[in-house]
């Protein structure tokens, strides 16, 4: 089985100014659309010879609050699984608690994320594995729209101004300094949790974390969609699923 939990970004929301909204069929983990240069994880699977079962679980605009809910979905499907069978979850949550005002404490989005992970080592297969992607770099985010003119001049209208400020927008009750401070304790949440998740006594799941290889720092302007640049174009989405195989023990 192939599971998505997610937001926005696993759901291809928005990749270009003719595909506003959830369009599922350009995602990096469960696209199936040909010609469109994103070869998602499901493609790749297929092309070895896989044909797992998918479970599309993300759903735009939630935060980790939604988690558990996500995370239930995946474990029903999997008590499914015939003997034997084993599955692949890829986790990506946390741009919403991020890029909204008030942002989500830290605290909070550790316990919610904790839980959900509980719920996947109790109910996945042994054999299971989980890639745990961290949080969008939005500081790098913010440096390829400022250096884009026409980005940037969009990220200044009045409409635009609390789009995931301060790193994009500017309306933000919260400093540079701080909101970075937020985002790095996101993704050392992701990472602990992933990191008991293999230390976990059961060891029936394991767990790959790689902040390097998976937090979109890589991204150039044209991998942000220009609906929002914010959420992930065509070439951004083909990026992610590259990146992501190449993250774990399917590229290696």
């Amino acid at each position: 089985m192939l599971a998505a939990i997610g937001d926005s970004y696993t759901q291809a929301y928005s990749v270009s100014p003719s595909y506003k909204y959830d369009h599922p069929q350009f995602s990096w983990v469960v696209g199936t659309q040909k010609g469109d240069g994103v070869n998602s994880l499901l493609e790749r699977f297929r092309a070895l010879g896989g044909s797992p079962v998918v479970v599309d679980a993300a759903t735009s605009g939630k935060k980790m609050s939604d988690a558990v809910r996500q995370a239930q979905v995946v474990t029903a499907a999997a008590a499914k699984l015939g003997p034997g069978k084993t599955a692949y979850i890829t986790f990506e949550l946390g741009t919403n608690d991020l890029c909204d005002d008030p942002k989500t404490d830290v605290a909070t989005f550790t316990d919610e994320l904790q839980s959900a992970v509980d719920i996947l080592e109790t109910g996945l297969p042994a054999g299971s594995r989980v890639l745990m992607i961290p949080v969008p770099d939005f500081r790098a985010f913010r440096a390829i729209t400022q250096a884009d003119p026409t980005a940037r001049a969009a990220l200044a209208l009045t409409k635009n101004s609390r789009r995931c400020a301060p790193f994009l927008g500017s309306d933000s009750p919260m400093s540079l300094t701080d909101a970075s401070n937020v985002l790095a304790s996101y993704d050392a949440s992701l990472k602990a949790a992933c990191n008991r998740l293999n230390a976990a006594a059961s060891g029936k799941v394991a767990c790959t974390y790689d902040e390097e290889l998976t937090s979109d720092r890589d991204f150039v302007i044209k991998d942000l969609s220009t609906v929002d640049y914010f959420h992930p174009s065509l070439s951004g989405q083909a990026k992610m699923a590259a990146d992501a195989w190449k993250a774990d023990v399917w590229g290696r």
